[in-house]
């Protein structure tokens, strides 16, 4: 067991390389790694970490859209690969001041995987670690939410979340996002030790700044390309695409990027509220 100490934070980094593949903490998809999406990730995640048991694990091979990652409709593949291929995952711990991959880091758990060319190898596979770290930063918002069944009568409730906080946000309007997203903001300044109510101005800022600019707007909504998912043992939806990306996303701005609201969401007193 690992005790937790005031001041350190932990930091999830991964590596797909010859073979793409989809990473997870504790059934929270974090981010896909491979040829197509850059071989390398490495952040802070104390956010998606439990007191107790947890863990990590990767899906080698993924399915094409985010609802089918572990279980596609085409099946399994059986595939060959034509060069060594490897995956790799690591929750670290390091004391706050410390630099990303230095000496201070200490590894608390990990994955690896290496598969070898000329082989055939049945995917999707499915690689992971679990190990207790104790008491870390006590019971999220999420944790509290009931189990979600994806039944009808909840997408379409989901589908008004959207519209509505889509409306909202196409107005250049942050205060409905910072209510619907009051459990991720509270879970956040817990998680990092932040000043309560700074990042939800932050947001807002941010927000009336750029909704006066010319590019200002929000991409249409298109349902039949919604691609909500069930992760965290039930206890989340992703709101998320079946291209892979999240569902409310900006207009490009002058220089091409795009901001997006990436999410999940979870059922907290008998409302949709933003967790993630």
């Amino acid at each position: 067991m690992v005790k937790k100490t005031k001041k350190q934070f932990y930091v999830f980094e991964c590596l797909a390389d010859g073979v793409n593949a989809e990473f997870y903490i504790n059934d929270i998809p974090i981010i896909r790694r491979g040829e197509e999406f850059g071989k390398r990730y490495g952040g802070p995640c104390n956010q998606y970490l439990i007191d107790g048991v947890n863990e990590l694990s990767a899906i080698l091979v993924p399915g094409e859209i985010p609802s089918e990652s572990l279980h596609s409709k085409t099946g399994r593949k059986r595939i060959k690969l034509k060069e060594k291929a490897s995956v790799k995952a690591e929750l670290s711990v390091y004391p706050f001041g410390a630099v990303m991959g230095g000496p201070a880091k200490k590894v608390l758990m990990s994955v690896d995987c290496q598969l070898e060319p000329d082989q055939w190898i049945v995917f999707q596979q499915v690689i992971g670690a679990r190990t207790d770290l104790g008491k870390l930063f006590g019971e999220w918002e999420w944790q509290k939410a009931p189990r979600i069944e994806l039944n009808p009568d909840t997408l379409k409730e989901i589908q008004k979340f959207i519209k509505d906080l889509h409306m909202s946000l196409a107005a250049g309007d942050p205060d409905l996002f910072l209510e619907f997203g009051e459990p991720r903001l509270k879970d956040i300044e817990k998680a990092f030790d932040l000043i309560p109510g700074e990042k939800a101005d932050l947001i807002r800022t941010v927000t009336l700044d750029d909704a006066e600019q010319d590019w200002w707007g929000i991409e249409d909504l298109n349902p039949d390309d919604y691609d909500l998912r069930l992760c965290a043992q039930d206890q989340m939806v992703e709101i998320i695409t079946k291209k892979w990306k999240p569902i409310l996303q900006e207009h490009p701005d002058p220089e091409g990027g795009v901001g997006t609201y990436s999410m999940t969401i979870s059922k907290l007193d008998g409302k949709w509220k933003i967790v993630r």
